[in-house]
């Protein structure tokens, strides 16, 4: 499971996703980050998690904003 989440996180970063441009999209909303990138902040089973969505490319990670201690 680490390695999972490591690999998403890496590809998030290798990404290279472009600043907020429409960051009103808050909630269950997809905020995009340029043309090619977009994330959403979920939760499932208590916890929240992070879905990147872009070309070619896709992850969740597990956020650091979920407030479970961990």
């Amino acid at each position: 499971m680490k390695k999972l989440i490591t690999v998403a996180a890496a590809a998030a970063i290798l990404a290279g996703c472009d600043k907020v441009e429409n960051a009103k999209n808050a909630g269950n909303a997809w905020t995009y980050h340029g043309r090619e990138c977009c994330t959403k902040v979920v939760e499932v089973e208590g916890h929240k998690y992070i879905l990147m969505d872009g070309y070619k490319a896709g992850g969740i990670v597990h956020a650091a904003s979920c407030g479970c201690g961990k």
